[in-house]
């Protein structure tokens, strides 16, 4: 935020003492003794709280004349609520300083009403030692130790086993969501998911009504000939050089044929991703197919811990690309119905062109939509309480083929509002902000800018490197302010720093 703070938390301890008892802190008013507890005024933490509408020249000259001009905000934090900080407590001094939350016990803004517009940065591969001496940080970061900041650690979101995305963690809010609604759809899924193997006889429709359309293949990257596209991983153009496509066949003999679900398995070579084994599974969930494959290239690294193929597993492999495209080219055809988690990843794999495809990830979205998914791990867990992918060996590419037929089937069988998510009960931040009057703008990759301005209350503005985000961070923040909240991200800023110090260590 446009405003200057304490050189550090040390040195504002006897102030934030005096604040915290002047705010009426909840620690202070829970005391024992019942006496006290009506002397606890019940608007305390409202009143404290300034109204979303940006102070008026009137309000600011009253302000200066009482506090004299030389008054400026500054960040007072309380040493004894800083020890487990969490995202979402930022998250919740953002809406306390537009009014839209309770006073937080962690930190304060004096003065706030002088506050133009507030700024979340979030600053990625930052390393931990960089703020531990002051030496290394001011040379990375100038900022860092510059007067006025403060720092204070944070709990990572996330659970037993991993780390939950820390932007969806600041911008998503809590909403409002229907309690009756959300009971109805559990109780369903909860029904549902201990089934067997599904019968599609009595389906409400048939398995080619799910079918993505051309336009859903272009959007999530799928190969179509004379459609340029990038790699989902190496985010590099895929070259259609070697790719073949299904052809049609006049009829499928085999009912279990026309149903096939595929799954593969790559490593890193110096060519970038290539295909290390393919697994097939009909509807009857039989592997009808599986190869390990030689790749063309030099390998880089096995990605072990995902694909379970080690250096020893392709030792006598000779099978190539080629050899198994045309195998597959005999049971795949045109008609053929493709089944598959994130399936543009194998075909582009594979090489292999083919349109007919049902895609799990999209088949069961994401609570909050495009792009995140979820995994094929968590949708068995939830779906068919089942546990893949749990073998530190690695993955199996004929046990998520099974998987992904399974789930396949189970939508196919219960009907296209199974397996959809019960509207979130988190919005946007941004939208939230957006809808009590405020200007809200986030400068981030065109995908989260999507996300988050999909309602059409928030502007975005789409970059796609930091030196992108710092010019319109500047230009939208600068003397004149166009906005109130901006929230943006560095992805590669320790990166850059340490390019620009190699690069003068050698021009000197």
């Amino acid at each position: 935020s446009s405003s200057s703070s304490s050189s550090s938390t040390s040195s504002s301890s006897d102030s934030a003492t005096v604040s915290w008892t002047t705010i009426g802190s909840t620690k202070r008013a829970r005391k024992p003794k019942k006496p006290k507890k009506p002397k606890k005024p019940k608007q305390s933490r409202t009143n404290v709280s300034s109204s979303t509408a940006p102070a008026s020249s009137a309000d600011l000259d009253m302000f200066f004349a009482i506090h004299g001009t030389g008054a400026r905000s500054r960040v007072v934090l309380n040493p004894k609520e800083c020890q487990n900080v969490r995202l979402r407590d930022v998250q919740s001094l953002i809406l306390w300083l537009f009014g839209d939350a309770p006073t937080p016990k962690w930190a304060f803004i004096e003065n706030k009403i002088l506050l133009r517009n507030v700024t979340l940065l979030l600053i990625n591969t930052l390393p931990v030692d960089l703020f531990e001496g002051p030496e290394h940080a001011s040379s990375v970061m100038p900022f860092l130790c510059s007067d006025g900041f403060q720092s204070c650690s944070l709990l990572s979101p996330g659970s037993k086993n991993r780390m939950f995305s820390p932007t969806s963690a600041l911008l998503q809010v809590n909403g409002q969501t229907t309690g009756k609604r959300k009971r109805t759809v559990q109780k369903k899924v909860n029904k549902q998911q201990f089934q067997s193997t599904p019968n599609l006889k009595f389906a409400p429709n048939p398995p080619a009504f799910y079918l993505l359309t051309e336009s859903e293949l272009r959007e999530h990257s799928f190969p179509i000939r004379g459609v340029d596209i990038c790699h989902p991983f190496t985010r590099q153009p895929v070259s259609y050089e070697g790719f073949v496509e299904t052809q049609p066949c006049m009829t499928l003999d085999n009912q279990s044929r026309q149903l096939l679900a595929i799954d593969c398995e790559m490593c890193v070579t110096s060519k970038g991703p290539e295909l290390t084994r393919v697994s097939v599974v009909d509807m009857d969930l039989n592997v009808v197919y599986d190869r390990f494959v030689k790749p063309h290239n030099k390998i880089i690294d096995y990605v072990t811990r995902f694909s379970g193929i080690t250096e020893l597993t392709l030792r006598h492999v000779t099978t190539t690309l080629e050899e198994v495209q045309k195998e597959l080219l005999e049971m795949i055809f045109e008609q053929t119905i493709l089944v598959g988690h994130s399936l543009e990843n194998d075909l582009i794999a594979l090489k292999i062109f083919h349109s007919r495809v049902l895609d799990t990830s999209l088949l069961y979205p994401h609570p909050r939509g495009a792009p995140a998914k979820q995994s094929l791990r968590f949708l068995a867990q939830r779906y068919l309480s089942k546990e893949i992918q749990d073998d530190a060996s690695g993955h199996d590419s004929r046990q998520d083929a099974a998987t992904a037929m399974q789930l396949a089937l189970l939508k196919v069988t219960n009907g296209p509002d199974y397996g959809i998510p019960v509207p979130s009960e988190t919005v946007s931040i941004l939208d939230s902000l957006s809808a009590k009057g405020l200007n809200t703008l986030i400068v981030d990759r065109p995908a989260h800018v999507r996300m988050h301005t999909n309602s059409g209350a928030a502007s975005g503005i789409a970059v796609h490197s930091d030196a992108e985000v710092f010019e319109k961070i500047c230009k939208a923040v600068g003397n004149k302010p166009t906005v109130d909240f901006l929230f943006a991200q560095l992805l590669n800023c320790y990166l850059y720093h340490q390019q620009e110090e190699a690069a003068a260590a050698a021009a000197a």
